[in-house]
């Protein structure tokens, strides 16, 4: 009897002992759980953070890449804005010394003729000597080109004034004003009065009177 007290002693204090193990073995899981929950909700928070400073970095990239190519886009202008002023400066140079030729032609040529009319053909480009005014004076030369430009529908010649080897005209704004001429025309217009002009022994310079166009100029023009 005693011995089997005894016993039963026994497999009540195992069957205790076990349900405990049990207990602990259920909280040590639960907390497990717990701690998983824990580093999946921090892995989801790096990940999150891991996404957007990958977007943030791809923005800053495609800014850097758009900078990039609009900063080469605008050297490249830089360079062609350069070789243009290179060859307008080179044309102008051009210019300048087909104007200085010219300049020293026509000195010869109005030196050489003498008094004379000098009018622009549309196969050339430079006023030819026409013919000798029927009266070598300054108001006869301007009274046979005004002949020539009525004839033409330009505006005429009028004179203002002569002193010191100047001769100061104004130009009409009838039929239109010499603005409103083509470019060659305005300066064969211009060019053709003072050669001619000028093809007086004592006359040196013409003095131009009108309103400033886009491409001639007011002012003193020398032969």
């Amino acid at each position: 009897m005693r011995t089997g007290t005894i016993l039963l002693f026994c497999l009540i204090a195992w069957f205790l002992d076990g349900d405990a193990a049990g207990a602990q073995s259920s909280n040590q899981l639960v907390s497990l759980k717990a701690e998983l929950a824990m580093v999946r909700e921090e892995r989801d928070m790096l990940k999150a953070k891991v996404a957007k400073m990958s977007a943030n970095l791809n923005r800053e990239r495609n800014q850097w890449l758009d900078k990039n190519f609009a900063l080469k886009s605008e050297l490249e202008n830089l360079r062609n804005i350069e070789r243009e002023k290179l060859r307008f400066e080179s044309a102008l140079d051009h210019q300048k010394e087909r104007y200085q030729r010219l300049e020293r032609w026509a000195k010869a040529l109005t030196d050489g003729y003498g008094p004379g009319i000098w009018v622009y053909n549309d196969d050339h480009f430079r006023p030819l000597y026409d013919r000798e005014p029927r009266v070598a004076t300054v108001s006869g030369i301007l009274n046979e080109l005004n002949d020539v430009h009525r004839e033409a529908g330009r505006p005429v010649l009028m004179l203002q004034k002569v002193a010191d080897g100047v001769v100061y005209l104004g130009i009409s704004q009838d039929p239109i004003p010499i603005t409103q001429l083509a470019l060659t025309q305005a300066t064969d217009y211009l060019q053709s009065a003072l050669y001619s002009v000028t093809s007086l022994g004592d006359v040196e310079c013409v003095d131009f009177d009108f309103h400033e166009g886009d491409y001639v100029t007011p002012g003193k023009y020398c032969k």
